[in-house]
Protein backbone atom coordinates (compact mmCIF):
# COMPACT_ATOMS: atom_id res chain seq x y z
CA UNK A 1 0.00 0.00 0.00
CA UNK A 2 0.97 3.68 -1.14
CA UNK A 3 0.91 6.34 2.03
CA UNK A 4 0.74 9.56 1.20
CA UNK A 5 2.41 12.39 3.70
CA UNK A 6 0.63 15.88 4.21
CA UNK A 7 1.36 18.39 5.89
CA UNK A 8 -0.80 19.50 9.41
CA UNK A 9 -0.54 23.09 9.84
CA UNK A 10 0.73 25.95 7.48
CA UNK A 11 1.20 24.20 4.42
CA UNK A 12 4.97 23.57 5.03
CA UNK A 13 6.19 20.75 3.39
CA UNK A 14 7.12 17.53 6.11
CA UNK A 15 9.91 16.94 4.19
CA UNK A 16 11.46 20.32 4.25
CA UNK A 17 14.66 21.63 6.44
CA UNK A 18 11.89 22.73 8.96
CA UNK A 19 10.72 19.51 9.16
CA UNK A 20 7.75 19.62 11.14
CA UNK A 21 4.48 16.69 11.99
CA UNK A 22 2.49 15.03 9.15
CA UNK A 23 -0.59 13.34 8.93
CA UNK A 24 -0.13 10.05 6.69
CA UNK A 25 -3.20 9.33 4.92
CA UNK A 26 -4.00 5.65 3.44
CA UNK A 27 -4.98 6.12 -0.10
CA UNK A 28 -9.04 6.34 -0.52
CA UNK A 29 -8.90 3.16 -3.01
CA UNK A 30 -8.18 1.21 -0.18
CA UNK A 31 -10.75 2.13 2.02
CA UNK A 32 -14.63 2.11 1.38
CA UNK A 33 -14.90 5.69 2.36
CA UNK A 34 -13.12 8.87 2.45
CA UNK A 35 -9.41 9.19 3.60
CA UNK A 36 -9.00 8.54 6.87
CA UNK A 37 -6.07 9.36 9.79
CA UNK A 38 -3.94 6.30 9.41
CA UNK A 39 -1.53 7.32 12.32
CA UNK A 40 0.49 10.68 12.67
CA UNK A 41 4.37 10.68 12.25
CA UNK A 42 6.80 13.50 13.74
CA UNK A 43 9.56 14.36 11.45
CA UNK A 44 12.39 15.27 13.88
CA UNK A 45 16.08 16.39 13.39
CA UNK A 46 19.12 14.46 13.74
CA UNK A 47 20.01 14.02 17.98
CA UNK A 48 22.97 15.38 18.45
CA UNK A 49 24.28 16.68 21.55
CA UNK A 50 26.63 19.82 21.19
CA UNK A 51 30.13 18.87 22.40
CA UNK A 52 31.44 21.81 24.81
CA UNK A 53 34.43 22.23 26.83
CA UNK A 54 33.87 22.38 30.04
CA UNK A 55 37.09 23.59 31.94
CA UNK A 56 40.73 23.03 32.74
CA UNK A 57 41.57 19.23 32.82
CA UNK A 58 41.64 19.04 36.90
CA UNK A 59 44.14 15.89 36.34
CA UNK A 60 47.00 17.05 33.85
CA UNK A 61 48.67 20.26 34.81
CA UNK A 62 50.08 22.10 32.12
CA UNK A 63 53.59 20.66 30.82
CA UNK A 64 56.29 22.56 29.03
CA UNK A 65 56.45 21.75 25.17
CA UNK A 66 59.26 23.56 23.74
CA UNK A 67 59.23 27.57 22.58
CA UNK A 68 56.79 29.52 20.42
CA UNK A 69 58.79 30.98 16.95
CA UNK A 70 58.76 34.40 19.21
CA UNK A 71 61.00 32.46 21.77
CA UNK A 72 57.88 31.88 24.61
CA UNK A 73 57.84 28.90 26.40
CA UNK A 74 54.80 26.78 25.10
CA UNK A 75 52.88 24.37 27.14
CA UNK A 76 50.44 21.67 26.87
CA UNK A 77 47.16 22.48 28.39
CA UNK A 78 44.79 19.85 28.51
CA UNK A 79 40.82 21.29 28.78
CA UNK A 80 38.28 18.88 29.60
CA UNK A 81 35.02 18.17 27.07
CA UNK A 82 31.35 17.75 28.09
CA UNK A 83 31.42 13.93 26.69
CA UNK A 84 33.26 11.82 24.28
CA UNK A 85 34.13 13.05 20.84
CA UNK A 86 33.91 9.86 18.45
CA UNK A 87 36.16 10.07 15.12
CA UNK A 88 33.71 11.51 12.80
CA UNK A 89 32.94 14.72 14.44
CA UNK A 90 37.12 14.61 15.56
CA UNK A 91 37.86 14.69 11.86
CA UNK A 92 35.11 17.69 11.21
CA UNK A 93 37.02 19.40 14.41
CA UNK A 94 40.48 18.85 12.43
CA UNK A 95 38.56 20.00 9.05
CA UNK A 96 36.96 22.73 10.74
CA UNK A 97 40.38 23.98 12.81
CA UNK A 98 42.19 23.86 9.51
CA UNK A 99 40.05 26.23 7.84
CA UNK A 100 40.75 29.04 10.37
CA UNK A 101 41.69 32.18 8.94
CA UNK A 102 44.78 31.68 10.63
CA UNK A 103 47.48 32.35 8.12
CA UNK A 104 50.31 30.92 9.40
CA UNK A 105 48.12 28.97 11.70
CA UNK A 106 48.83 30.62 15.39
CA UNK A 107 48.84 27.62 17.46
CA UNK A 108 49.41 23.59 16.59
CA UNK A 109 46.60 21.84 15.97
CA UNK A 110 45.16 20.57 19.24
CA UNK A 111 44.36 17.22 19.72
CA UNK A 112 41.40 15.40 20.66
CA UNK A 113 41.02 12.11 22.38
CA UNK A 114 38.04 11.09 24.68
CA UNK A 115 36.66 13.84 26.59
CA UNK A 116 39.66 16.07 26.80
CA UNK A 117 41.26 18.58 24.28
CA UNK A 118 44.78 19.43 24.36
CA UNK A 119 46.71 22.73 22.79
CA UNK A 120 50.16 24.13 22.58
CA UNK A 121 50.61 27.78 23.46
CA UNK A 122 52.04 30.15 25.97
CA UNK A 123 50.81 30.55 28.86
CA UNK A 124 50.19 35.02 28.61
CA UNK A 125 47.68 37.26 28.14
CA UNK A 126 46.52 36.03 25.16
CA UNK A 127 45.56 32.77 26.65
CA UNK A 128 41.85 33.88 27.40
CA UNK A 129 41.81 34.56 23.04
CA UNK A 130 42.98 30.78 22.75
CA UNK A 131 40.66 29.38 24.75
CA UNK A 132 38.08 31.92 23.44
CA UNK A 133 38.89 31.03 19.34
CA UNK A 134 39.45 27.03 20.25
CA UNK A 135 35.47 26.94 21.96
CA UNK A 136 34.35 28.98 18.87
CA UNK A 137 35.77 26.22 16.53
CA UNK A 138 34.21 23.52 18.97
CA UNK A 139 31.02 25.32 18.41
CA UNK A 140 31.33 25.63 14.53
CA UNK A 141 32.13 21.77 14.38
CA UNK A 142 29.60 20.92 16.09
CA UNK A 143 27.79 22.54 13.49
CA UNK A 144 28.83 22.02 10.89
CA UNK A 145 29.06 17.61 12.09
CA UNK A 146 25.32 18.53 12.57
CA UNK A 147 24.31 19.54 9.11
CA UNK A 148 26.69 16.15 8.50
CA UNK A 149 24.27 13.73 10.37
CA UNK A 150 21.01 15.67 9.29
CA UNK A 151 22.32 15.22 5.32
CA UNK A 152 23.03 11.06 5.76
CA UNK A 153 19.87 11.52 7.56
CA UNK A 154 18.20 13.02 4.85
CA UNK A 155 19.71 10.99 1.85
CA UNK A 156 18.92 7.82 4.05
CA UNK A 157 14.81 8.99 4.26
CA UNK A 158 14.94 9.82 0.56
CA UNK A 159 16.51 6.48 -0.05
CA UNK A 160 13.66 4.44 1.97
CA UNK A 161 10.72 7.06 0.01
CA UNK A 162 11.54 5.87 -3.13
CA UNK A 163 11.91 2.66 -2.19
CA UNK A 164 8.58 2.42 -0.57
CA UNK A 165 7.20 3.64 -4.04
CA UNK A 166 8.29 0.67 -5.53
CA UNK A 167 5.09 -1.44 -7.08
CA UNK A 168 5.14 -4.77 -7.12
Amino acid sequence: MLLKVFPVSGGRDPLSHDLGSALVLAPPSTLNSAPTIYRKVKMSEVQFSDITIIGNSAAKAPRKEGKTKEGKDQFIITFSLSRNAQGPWIETFNRVWGKQGNEPPLLLLPMVRDDQIQTACPIDDQLQGHLDNLKQVVATTNQVYRAQLQATDDEKRNHEELLQKLRF
